[in-house]
């Protein structure tokens, strides 16, 4: 099939929408389809480097990041989509332009010749922020909840996220298909590189934490947990930008908190080099639509340490390849770190049964998932 991606997050920079298209792009390219990636990038910007060798990725130049930008972003798309068998949409609120072409090529409205009889649009909810109606601008509201309901299938990655959304009003059947991962295990030169780069030793013990620093991540709880645990022969490491960056420094130097180091923002290849340095995975926030860098975590064979809200107990089973504490709660979370910490057996138990739960991640279990929505359409 020819199958084109709409996002409106894609690389050069860097997060879950990416890492989720790139993935199921690089995935479906391997079953044989044609994928074209959609994205804008801004007229100013030069063309990033092609991301993934599987698929087309075309790049849809804006102006200013306003109405009129949207626009004409969004009328781009509904000319260059017309030729694809299935479009996919990541995140409703972006998908006008896939809507409008959906619209005035159904049946009862006569379909455009240049346009496959069977197209089939599948929209994708991907974090709470795209069912978080009441937060949204009017016009944003209206072209997410239109798509919802419109696209022939509405998929989420977890049965929380589901429910918001079900919860916000989206009439249409919501299936749940979770994201998928792809870790590819780093060679123990870059390990070693990277570990020589921050100073750390082979006897220190090392959590990472991998997120999006922003208010919903609540970071500053993860950094009151460390304070209780921290120790010259233990490190932590944030990984990730976001807007609280220079909060947490600050937060460090009046508390004179010592063995953190701030990463930030890292390529995604490097963020794999960081799971395999480390020894324990921690994760915290306030709400959690699925948790890409838990299973990232996972799949590397790491024990994780994660708040128990949105998706995350779907993922992990409490004292089975995890450990589960109360959402803002940092002596729980700082007696869930010293526990793994100070038990190597237990690190290795849960770390070899996160590996066997993040199987059932696999990109291509996962591509061949969303294959069968696609293709249901084709049929019916």
């Amino acid at each position: 099939m020819k199958l084109a991606l709409v996002t409106e997050f894609f690389y050069p920079s860097t997060g879950g929408t990416q890492t989720v298209v790139a993935g199921l792009a690089e995935a479906l390219g391997r079953r044989g389809h044609e994928v074209t990636v959609f994205a804008p990038l801004p007229s100013s910007a030069p063309s990033p480097a092609q991301p993934g060798r599987l698929y087309e990725t075309r790049w849809i130049r804006r102006h200013p990041w306003n109405v009129l930008g949207y626009a004409a972003v969004q009328a781009a798309l509904f000319a260059r989509l017309r030729t694809f068998d299935g479009i996919h949409v990541f995140h409703p609120a972006f998908g006008l332009g896939a809507l409008l072409l959906h619209a005035s090529a159904g049946p009862s409205r006569g379909r455009r010749a240049s346009m496959p009889s069977d197209c089939r649009m599948v929209a994708t909810l991907m974090g709470y922020d795209t069912v978080d109606y009441a937060r949204m601008r009017l016009p944003k509201r209206w072209i997410s909840r239109a798509v919802c309901q419109w696209a022939d299938v509405v998929t989420a990655p977890s049965v929380d996220l589901a429910n918001r959304g079900r919860a916000a009003g989206a009439k249409r059947p919501i299936e749940i298909v979770p994201h998928g991962v792809a870790v590819e295990v780093p060679g123990g030169a870059e390990v070693a590189a990277l570990r020589r780069h921050l100073g750390i030793t082979e006897d220190v013990l090392v959590c990472v934490s991998i997120q999006r620093h922003e208010p919903v991540k609540e970071p500053s709880a993860l950094l009151q947990a460390w304070s209780r645990v921290a120790r010259p022969d233990r490190r932590l490491i944030l990984v990730g930008g976001g807007s609280l960056l220079d909060s947490l420094r600050r937060q460090m130097t009046d508390s004179g908190l010592s063995g953190v180091v701030i990463a930030g923002e890292v390529p995604h290849g490097a963020v794999l080099t960081y799971l395999a340095l480390a020894d324990v995975f921690v994760h915290h926030a306030r709400y959690e639509s699925f948790g890409m860098a838990i299973v990232e975590a996972m799949a590397a064979g790491l024990p994780v340490v994660a708040a128990r809200v949105g998706a995350v107990p779907e993922i992990l089973t409490h004292e089975k390849d995890g450990l589960l504490v109360p959402p803002g709660d940092a002596s729980a979370l700082a007696a869930a770190v010293e526990r793994l910490l100070g038990d190597a057996a237990l690190r290795d138990r849960l770390g070899a049964a996160a590996r066997l739960r993040a199987a059932d991640y696999d990109w291509e279990s996962i591509a061949g998932r969303y294959e069968r929505l696609y293709e249901r359409g084709r049929r019916e």
